[in-house]
């Protein structure tokens, strides 16, 4: 875990430090609402991420099929956000 996590810390150091992150355009595949925790998510085709957590509201916009740009650390592949 200490390894892992490290590792992790130095390479999302490096995006901050060297201003960079990645915005990749992907696909909604599936759209699940998490009845035991109340979220509400989005299953992408994407390489970086498997699902993300959506707002209420974004749920609802949104249909399967549509697209959505994702944003991460190109260094460290830590996910940021959606839009």
């Amino acid at each position: 875990g200490y390894i892992s996590y490290v590792g992790t810390l130095k390479r999302l150091t490096t995006d901050i430090k060297r201003k960079r992150k990645t915005v990749e355009q992907t696909t909604i595949a599936q759209k699940k609402y998490m009845a035991h925790n109340n979220t509400y998510h989005f299953y992408i085709r994407s390489v970086i991420r498997l699902s993300i957590e959506v707002s209420p509201e974004d749920y609802g916009h949104y249909e399967e099929g549509d697209e959505i740009n994702i944003e991460y650390g190109t260094f460290s592949k830590v996910y940021f956000c959606y839009y």
